[in-house]
C-alpha cells in the first residue's frame, strides 16, 4: 500500500504542467503583482515588474483566475495550455480600491465617509532619504512635514491640518501593521541642563522604520477617520503596512544607493570689512566693524571651506516565499550615512521578519519582528552653535589653520572658537537599540464571524555623550565652559516601553440588499519612559569620558520619567445599501491614568457616510463620469493631560548638597481632557473611464477645553499650573487631482496633484490673557510664537517699531524711530496655500519622475540675519556711515527732519535690530524635491539566467529652490520635533540648509 502511494504521488509530482504567460493592461502595459490562481484552490502566484508569471498546475486544474486591483476579474480555461496571456480590462463600475485603515482593517475605499490618502512605499524608497518622513512633504493634501536641519539623523515634525493645541503635541499617531509605536524625540528638559529645545537635534524615533521595508503609508487625516484610535489619534494617524510574502518559489531582491550631498544655500555674507569696533581693526573680537579690507589682504571662503561633500550608502536585501498556508519576508537593510558637517553621521541596521501562518482553514496566525540599531554624531544647533560660528568666523582668517603659531587653539576674545576645531575636538553622539514585536492571531468562528487578539511591543534604549575636550569654550547648557573645568561630560539613558494588546470581534453578514458589520474591541496600552542623566566636570585621565573619570564635587545625577496606563473599549457598526450608500457609527471611551478619578472616563464618537452615485444612477462607459461619491462624517476626539501633573510633587535637587525642592508646576485635581469637534464633507469622482480623478474635502475642526500652562504668581509656590481654557479652529479645503494625459502602449504620462489651503484661529484663552506664548521660541530676540484671541495660531509676536494711527513711524528726540517695547502681532507662518506636484513618465523601460513643492504665502522670522547685522556680517550694513533722515513724524505731530548716522551704534541697537525688521512677509518658494530617472532592463535580456528583473536609476533631492526668501531655506524649524504647540516652523535660527543630494542606484531581483 505505501508502495502504491508512493507512486501514485510519484506519478502526480511528475505529471504537474508549467503555465506561463504575461498579463498587460488595455493599453498592452505590464500589469506587476496581478493574481493568477487556479480556481477552486488557493494555489496561486503574481506577476513580476515585466508582468510575467510561471505557475505549476496539476493536471485536474482547468481554469485560471486573474485578478488586479481596478480591473474586472477574468476567469480562463486552461484546456491543456501551456502559455497564457491576457489582457485586462479596467472595472469602471466597481471601483474597488483597498486601503489600509484603523487597526490594520483593509476596506474599500468608496465606503469611507472621510478622506484618507496613500502613498505606495517605493515612492517614499525611490527618494533615498533615510528619514521616511521627510518623503511625504509635498505628497499628501493636508500634510505639512517640517525639518529641523540639513543635518544627518535630524528629527522631523509632521501637522495634518494646521494644529490643535496651544501647548500639547500636535503630531499624529504613528501606525505599523495595525500596532501603534513610539515617535519620541528626546526633549532637552529631561537632562540635567533643563534647556529648551533649541541647541540639540535628536532623531524623531519613527523615522527608524526603513523605507525600504515599507509596502504602503496610509494617512488617516481627520478626526473621524481616526476615532476609533481615541486620544493617540486626536492629531491624525500615519498607518504603515510592511511588505510581506507572497506564495510561490523564494525570491531575493538586493538594492544600493550611493548617494552624495552637498549643502549649497548660506545667508549672503558681507565680506568688505575686518574684525573690530567703530572702524578699528582688533583681531581679538569676531564682530566685523572694523576698517574696510584692503585689496592686498587674503579673503578666504571659509564657509564653502568648511562644509564637504557628504556620502552615503544603503543597501537592502530580502527574501521572501512560501506556500498555500505560510508565507515568510525577510529583510535586512543597512545604512552608513557621512554628513556635509565634518564629524556628523548617521548610522542605521534593520532587521525585519514578517511572518503568516495559516494554521487551519479557520485559524490564521501573523507575526513580525524588528531589531534596529542606529548611531549618531551631531553638532549643537542654535546660539553659539558650530553653524553660527561658521558664519561668524572672520573672512581673513583660514579656517582651516585650527591653532595659532604657540599651538593654542584659535579663539577670537574667548567667545568663538575655530568651528572645525570644534567639531574635531569635541562630539555629541547617541546610539539607540530598538526591538518592535507584532503579532496576531484570527479565528473564524463562523464564516462570518471573527475574532482577532493582537499584541505589540515597542521598546529601546538611547544612550548619548556629550564630551567637551579641556581645550574647547564650548559650554554644556546651564553649566560650564569646558576650558575653565579641564574639560566636561554628560551622559544619558532614555529607556521607553510601549505596550499594546487588542481584542476584536468582526460580524459582517448580508440581508438582501443591505450588508452589515459590526467591530466590539478592546486597547490596552501601558507606556513607559525614563531618562537617567549625569554630568561631570574636570576630565582626569584624558579622552577618557566616563563619569568615574570626572571630580566627585562636580557630578551630578537626574532622573526624569512617566508612566501612563490607557485602557479603552471601542465599536463600530457599518450598514450599506447595495454596496452603493454606506453609514458608519463608531464609539470609543477612554480610561486614562494622567486625569483625576472623575474625569478620567470619555466618550468620544463618530458618524461617516458616504453615497456612490455613480452606481445608484448607472453610469456606465457612454456617460463622462466613470465614478462618483459624496460623503460627509462628523467626529469627536481629544487628548489627556500630562502625565504626574494632578498631585503636587516635589524634584529632585542635582546640584552640590541634593536635596529636593518643590516641583515647578502647580497641580490641578480636576483638570478634563482636550476635545476635538470635527465636521467634514467630500467629493470624489472619476472622469473618462478612470483617466481623471477628482477629490475635494471641506473640513472645519474645533478644539477646545485646552490644556494649557499658564504663569503664576510665585506667591504660590509654583511657577505654571494645568488648567483647561481656549479654544482653537482650523478650517481648510483639500483638493486632489490626478490624471493619465498620455497613455498607449510604449508611452504614458501621469500626473498627481495636491491643494491644501487651511485656516487656523485662536478662538479664546485662559481667563483674560492677552496672549499666550511659546517661551521654547523665545529664540533670539524679542520674537516668539504667540496665540492671540482672533489671530492665527501661527502668529509671532515681538517688538516693532511704534507708529501713530496713521501708520507712521514715531521718531523719538535722537532722530531714531522708538520702539514698542511690547509684544504685538509681527507675523504670520501660516501660508496661504500649498500645492504638491507629482509628473511620471515612461517609455518602454524608461522611468522619470519628479516631484515639485509650492508654497504661497506665509511669514519667516530671519533671526540669522538678525545675528549677521550685529557682527556687521550683513547685506543690510554695507551702508554704515550713512546719513539718514527717517520718514516719519514726532511726538509733535511734526516731520522730522533730523539728520542720523547708521553706524555700528544703530546696527546693535533694539531700533536697527527691532524684531519686525527681520519678519520676511509673504515667502512663496518652488522646490524640486525629488526626480527619480531609472530604466528597467527588458526580461527577454534575463532569460535562461537566475535573475529575475534589473532596474538602474539616478535620483537628486531638493535640487533646485526659487525663493524671495533672504536667508538659506525658509523650511527651516529652530526647535527640534519635540517641541509643543505650533512648534518653530518658520523661525530660521542658525539651522544647517538642507543639502542637494544625487544617488545613483540598482535593484537586482532573483
Amino acid at each position: 500500500m505505501i508502495l502504491l502511494c508512493t507512486s501514485w504521488l510519484s506519478l502526480d509530482t511528475w505529471a504537474q504542467q508549467t503555465i506561463r504567460g504575461t498579463v498587460t493592461s488595455e493599453l498592452g502595459e505590464a500589469l506587476p503583482g496581478a493574481s493568477v490562481l487556479i480556481k477552486g484552490t488557493t494555489v496561486g502566484t503574481v506577476t513580476n515588474i515585466d508582468g510575467n508569471y510561471t505557475l505549476s498546475a496539476s493536471p485536474s486544474a482547468q481554469i485560471l483566475v486573474f485578478s488586479f486591483i481596478g480591473y474586472e476579474t477574468v476567469e480562463v480555461p486552461i484546456s491543456g495550455r501551456t502559455v497564457i496571456d491576457l489582457q485586462m480590462n479596467p472595472d469602471i463600475t466597481q471601483l474597488s480600491e483597498v486601503v489600509v485603515t484603523s487597526f490594520g482593517i483593509e476596506k474599500e475605499k468608496k465606503e469611507l465617509g472621510y478622506a484618507i490618502q496613500e502613498v505606495e512605499g517605493k515612492n517614499l524608497s525611490q527618494t533615498t532619504r533615510p528619514n521616511f518622513i521627510n518623503s511625504l512633504q509635498g505628497r499628501i493634501a493636508g500634510v505639512s512635514v517640517g525639518t529641523t536641519s540639513g543635518l544627518p539623523g535630524s528629527s522631523s515634525s509632521i501637522v495634518i491640518r494646521g494644529g490643535s493645541s496651544l501647548d500639547g503635541n500636535n503630531q499624529p499617531l504613528f501606525i505599523v501593521d495595525g500596532i501603534p509605536i513610539d515617535n519620541t524625540t528626546l526633549d532637552e528638559g529631561d537632562l540635567l541642563n533643563d534647556a529648551p529645545n533649541r541647541q540639540s537635534d535628536y532623531s524623531s524615533r519613527a523615522t527608524d522604520i526603513d523605507p525600504n521595508d515599507i509596502e504602503s503609508v496610509t494617512v488617516l487625516k481627520g478626526p473621524a477617520a481616526a476615532a476609533l484610535y481615541g486620544i493617540d489619534a486626536a492629531n491624525g494617524a500615519i498607518i504603515i503596512t510592511t511588505k510581506k510574502g507572497t506564495p510561490g518559489k523564494a525570491r531575493i531582491n538586493y538594492s544600493n544607493n550611493f548617494r552624495w550631498e552637498r549643502v549649497n544655500r548660506f545667508p549672503d555674507i558681507l565680506k568688505q570689512y575686518n574684525t573690530g569696533n567703530n572702524g578699528i581693526n582688533d583681531e581679538d573680537v569676531f564682530v566685523h566693524w572694523g576698517e574696510p579690507i584692503g585689496p592686498d589682504d587674503q579673503v578666504f571662503d571659509n564657509v564653502e571651506n568648511f562644509f564637504e561633500t557628504g556620502f552615503t550608502q544603503l543597501h537592502s536585501i530580502s527574501a521572501s516565499g512560501g506556500s498555500e498556508n505560510i508565507t515568510y519576508m525577510a529583510s535586512a537593510n543597512l545604512t552608513r550615512q557621512d554628513g556635509s558637517v565634518p564629524n556628523t553621521g548617521y548610522d542605521k541596521n534593520t532587521y525585519r521578519v514578517n511572518l503568516t501562518a495559516n494554521i487551519s482553514p479557520k485559524l490564521k496566525l501573523t507575526g513580525s519582528t524588528s531589531y534596529i540599531r542606529t548611531e549618531s554624531e551631531r553638532i549643537s544647533k542654535g546660539t553659539g552653535s558650530t553653524y553660527a560660528n561658521v558664519l561668524r568666523w572672520p573672512i581673513t582668517d583660514n579656517i582651516l589653520v585650527l591653532r595659532d603659531e604657540n599651538g593654542d587653539p584659535k579663539a577670537l576674545n574667548d567667545e568663538i572658537e575655530n568651528p572645525l576645531f570644534t567639531v574635531q575636538s569635541n562630539s555629541i553622539t547617541d546610539q539607540t537599540d530598538r526591538i518592535l514585536l507584532n503579532g496576531s492571531l484570527t479565528y473564524n468562528i463562523l464564516d462570518w464571524l471573527s475574532v482577532t487578539g493582537r499584541v505589540g511591543t515597542d521598546v529601546y534604549t538611547t544612550r548619548g555623550l556629550t564630551a567637551y575636550s579641556p581645550e574647547t569654550l564650548q559650554r554644556y547648557p546651564n553649566r560650564s565652559i569646558a576650558r575653565e573645568v579641564n574639560g566636561l561630560m554628560a551622559e544619558y539613558e532614555a529607556y521607553s516601553k510601549l505596550l499594546n494588546s487588542f481584542i476584536l470581534v468582526n460580524a459582517n453578514k448580508s440581508f438582501g440588499d443591505f450588508n452589515l458589520g459590526v467591530t466590539l474591541g478592546n486597547n490596552i496600552e501601558d507606556r513607559e519612559y525614563r531618562v537617567d542623566s549625569r554630568y561631570g566636570e574636570n576630565i582626569l585621565v584624558p579622552g577618557l569620558y566616563s563619569i568615574i573619570n570626572t571630580d566627585p564635587d562636580s557630578r551630578e545625577v537626574g532622573v526624569r520619567g512617566s508612566r501612563r496606563r490607557l485602557v479603552g473599549v471601542f465599536g463600530e457598526a457599518k450598514i450599506d445599501y447595495k454596496n452603493m450608500l454606506f453609514l458608519s457609527v463608531t464609539g470609543r471611551n477612554d480610561w486614562s491614568s494622567t486625569l483625576p478619578d472623575q474625569n478620567n472616563s470619555f466618550f468620544y464618537p463618530s458618524v461617516s457616510t458616504s453615497f456612490v452615485f455613480s452606481e445608484a444612477f448607472n453610469l456606465d462607459t457612454s456617460t463622462p463620469i466613470s465614478f462618483g461619491k459624496i460623503r460627509a462624517s462628523f467626529a469627536q476626539v481629544g487628548k489627556d493631560a500630562p502625565a504626574h501633573r494632578i498631585q503636587p510633587a516635589l524634584q529632585e535637587f542635582t546640584r552640590s548638597g541634593g536635596g529636593f525642592n518643590v516641583g515647578f508646576f502647580g497641580p490641578n485635581d480636576n483638570i478634563m481632557p482636550e476635545t476635538t469637534v470635527s465636521y467634514e464633507a467630500g467629493l470624489d469622482i472619476r472622469f473618462l473611464r478612470n483617466r481623471i480623478g477628482l477629490d475635494f474635502t471641506y473640513y472645519n475642526v474645533r478644539s477646545k477645553d485646552q490644556i494649557v500652562d499658564p504663569r503664576l504668581s510665585y506667591a504660590t509656590g509654583y511657577i505654571l499650573q494645568l488648567v483647561n481654557a481656549g479654544e482653537i479652529k482650523n478650517e481648510g479645503v483639500e483638493i486632489m487631482l490626478t490624471g493619465e494625459v498620455i497613455k498607449n502602449s510604449s508611452f504614458s504620462w501621469d500626473v498627481n496633484a495636491n491643494f491644501t489651503l487651511n485656516r487656523n484661529e485662536v478662538v479664546s484663552l485662559p481667563g483674560d490673557q492677552e496672549e499666550f506664548y511659546l517661551s521654547d521660541t523665545w529664540l533670539a530676540g524679542n520674537a516668539r510664537a504667540g496665540y492671540v484671541p482672533g489671530r492665527s495660531f501661527m502668529t509671532i509676536t515681538g517688538y516693532s517699531l511704534q507708529r501713530n494711527d496713521n501708520g507712521e513711524l514715531l521718531i523719538g528726540e535722537d532722530g531714531f524711530p522708538d520702539v514698542e517695547a511690547t509684544f504685538t502681532e509681527i507675523g504670520n507662518r501660516e501660508p496661504d496655500f500649498n500645492i504638491g506636484l507629482t509628473n511620471t513618465f515612461t517609455y518602454k523601460g524608461f522611468m522619470l519622475s519628479f516631484l515639485m513643492d509650492i508654497r504661497k504665502g506665509g511669514d519667516v522670522y530671519n533671526s540669522t540675519e538678525r545675528s549677521l547685522v550685529f557682527s556687521g556680517l550683513s547685506e543690510r550694513t554695507a551702508n554704515r556711515g550713512t546719513v539718514v533722515v527717517f520718514d516719519g513724524v514726532l511726538e509733535s505731530g511734526e516731520r522730522n527732519t533730523q539728520e542720523v548716522v547708521l553706524d555700528q551704534n544703530y546696527y546693535q541697537s533694539s531700533v536697527g535690530r527691532n524684531e519686525s525688521l527681520f519678519i520676511e512677509k509673504d515667502i512663496n518658494w518652488f522646490r524640486l524635491l525629488d526626480a527619480t530617472l531609472s530604466y528597467q532592463v527588458p526580461s527577454s535580456l534575463l532569460n535562461n539566467t537566475f535573475i529575475n528583473d534589473v532596474q538602474i536609476s539616478v535620483t537628486g533631492t531638493n535640487l533646485i529652490l526659487w525663493t524671495n526668501y533672504d536667508g538659506a531655506d525658509p523650511s527651516l524649524n529652530g526647535l527640534n520635533a519635540s517641541a509643543r504647540g505650533s512648534n518653530a516652523v518658520g523661525f530660521d535660527h542658525f539651522s544647517v540648509p538642507n543639502p542637494s543630494t544625487f544617488a545613483v542606484g540598482l535593484r537586482v531581483g532573483f
